[in-house]
């Protein structure tokens, strides 16, 4: 019999073993083909979808994130089943098996496991892309559906990056398989183990990481995200790898030194038992737990990321529909009656409808900090006016004295900041003159479709501007 062949009939007898490495791998390669076929659809790369290369993107930064824990997994699991066969291994080289051809019957093991697994992969990946695509939509909110395709450049990239992964893995496991004596490797077995022990102050660690990130997580906001998603991410590894490690063996010797509860029934035996297993298999349940927390969380973030940046879009450019004319009166754009017989012919209404005036101007840079930028100005009544149609209520109206000024910020996660220009004196450039104000404060919501920041003013001292810039 054939090395090959003996290792085809070695996993097909060891299958059970085998059974939730194979499915932890399968589910793997599954999710990453999912991302992987829409991200190489023809219709997200020809950009037929709107909002669908953004939603691809972060697609991509969940692939890296499951390759990269899938290889610490699948690294972990294979060096731990490694472990338990190490009596297989000692008997197999008493029957005269040398340790090249051990660790090539290894090897080739691994391989069949890992083709399986892409296949398999691959395949479930397959059957469930039509629901993939229908959620993304759903998610997208499109009218265009992305349509159900077998995408040959996600299956090439997908058993191309999986086969390398494993390729690696099982280099890096068969370092050590061979180089132990028989005697050392059938007396393995037979070791007694040491009872687990855990630490009280890295159980609470493990506590306090978990509660923190979870914390960092739940008040998080597109606005933070970027900044505390890597916080996020390492305290909720460390913190899993301790809640497995010593939280859970901590936990389970104080169960076996209150005697009213651990002697009672079959206690005895299933905590022992459970508490040299938690020790045992810890690395693995922590990636595993790492690796399914961390593939929801990039689909959750993808998600949040799209919801906040439409409610955002919103925010910024509140009208659905705008135009600027340079200049006043003129018609250069397009006529408003123009557009109210278009509206009227296909049966859209109106629900708000400003017309507005703004100064164009440049803010001079303090002698501090800050840069030359354009500003535009806007009066204080035709601010309240607009409020008052987008219903943005009553804290966002205004009301000014002569010589004050108010900056209005169109995004709304600088609310609970300190704000920065309350009490300072600003200043100006507009049509040749240098004019000033004292800040009241910031303002953050948006009120026109406006590229250019807003400084909102006294009517008065507004009207007076207007008599300087050219018509």
């Amino acid at each position: 019999m054939t090395l090959l062949r003996f290792a085809i009939r070695n996993v097909r007898g060891s299958a059970r073993r085998y059974a939730a490495y194979f499915l932890s791998s399968t589910a793997a390669v599954m999710i990453f083909y999912l991302f992987a076929s829409f991200v190489f659809h023809p219709d997200v790369a020809g950009g037929s979808i709107y909002g669908a290369a953004a939603v691809g993107q972060g697609l991509v930064v969940c692939q890296v994130l499951i390759v990269m824990f899938a290889f610490f997994f699948v690294l972990y699991s294979s060096s731990a089943f490694y472990r338990t066969r190490k009596k297989e291994f000692g008997l197999l080289q008493l029957f005269g098996m040398t340790a090249g051809q051990l660790r090539w019957l290894a090897f080739v093991e691994q391989i069949l496991i890992s083709l399986g697994a892409i296949a398999s992969g691959v395949g479930l990946g397959i059957l469930f892309s039509k629901l993939f695509f229908m959620s993304i939509t759903e998610l997208l909110q499109s009218d265009i559906p992305v349509r159900f395709l077998v995408v040959g450049e996600a299956v090439r990239a997908t058993a191309a990056v999986f086969f390398v992964l494993y390729i690696v893995v099982a280099l890096f496991t068969l370092v050590g398989v061979g180089r132990q004596s028989i005697i050392e490797l059938l007396r393995e077995s037979r070791k007694p183990k040491r009872p687990p022990a855990a630490s009280l102050w890295l159980s609470i660690l493990a506590v306090l990481a978990l509660g923190a990130g979870y914390y960092m997580a739940f008040t998080g906001n597109m606005a933070t995200m970027l900044f505390t998603m890597i916080p996020i991410v390492g305290l909720v590894v460390f913190g899993t790898y301790f809640l497995f490690t010593q939280l859970s063996v901590f936990m389970l010797r104080r169960m076996e030194r209150n005697r009213g509860f651990y002697w009672k029934h079959t206690r005895i035996l299933s905590v022992s038992q459970l508490m040299f297993r938690m020790k045992d298999n810890a690395r693995l349940m922590s990636v595993s737990a790492v690796l399914t927390a961390v593939v929801l969380t990039a689909v959750g973030t993808v998600y949040v990321f799209h919801n906040d940046l439409k409610q955002e879009l919103v925010s910024t450019t509140p009208f659905a529909v705008s135009f600027e004319e340079k200049g006043e009166g003129v018609r250069r754009v397009i006529d408003p009656r123009v557009l109210e017989e278009l509206f009227l012919t296909h049966d859209v209404a109106l629900s708000a409808e400003t017309r507005t005036v703004l100064l164009r101007a440049v803010s001079v840079p303090s002698a501090n900090a800050g840069r030359r930028s354009e500003v535009a100005f806007i009066s204080e009544s035709a601010w309240n006016e607009i409020v008052r149609a987008l219903r943005l209520g009553e804290k966002h109206l205004l009301q000014l004295e002569p010589g004050e000024t108010v900056f209005g910020f169109p995004f709304n996660q600088g609310a609970g900041a300190e704000d920065p220009t309350r009490g300072e004196r600003v200043t100006f450039e507009i049509a040749g003159k240098t004019v000033s104000y004292v800040s009241k404060g910031t303002v953050y919501t948006g009120v026109t479709n406006h590229q250019k920041l807003l400084w909102v003013l006294d009517d008065a001292e507004f009207a007076e501007l207007a008599e300087l810039v050219p018509p």
